[in-house]
């Protein structure tokens, strides 16, 4: 999860939630305003490495531009 670990820093939060059908991973600003990415998955696990693969994914956005 290398993508998680490089965009986690001293302003960002990691915010875990469960829903009734799924888990739930949100990388945030530090205070909470701007959502950066989301990962969905069945586990905590499914969750974190979606949005692992959402961060992947926008990297590889932003070096095409």
């Amino acid at each position: 999860m290398k993508e998680l670990e490089d965009a986690l820093g001293l302003h960002e939060d990691l915010e875990i939630n469960y829903m009734v059908t799924h888990y739930s991973a949100v990388l945030m600003t530090q205070d909470g305003v701007k959502e950066v990415a989301r990962g969905d998955g069945d586990s905590i696990l499914e969750a974190l490495q979606d949005l692992n693969n959402t961060l992947k994914e926008k990297s590889l956005k932003q070096g095409k531009k």
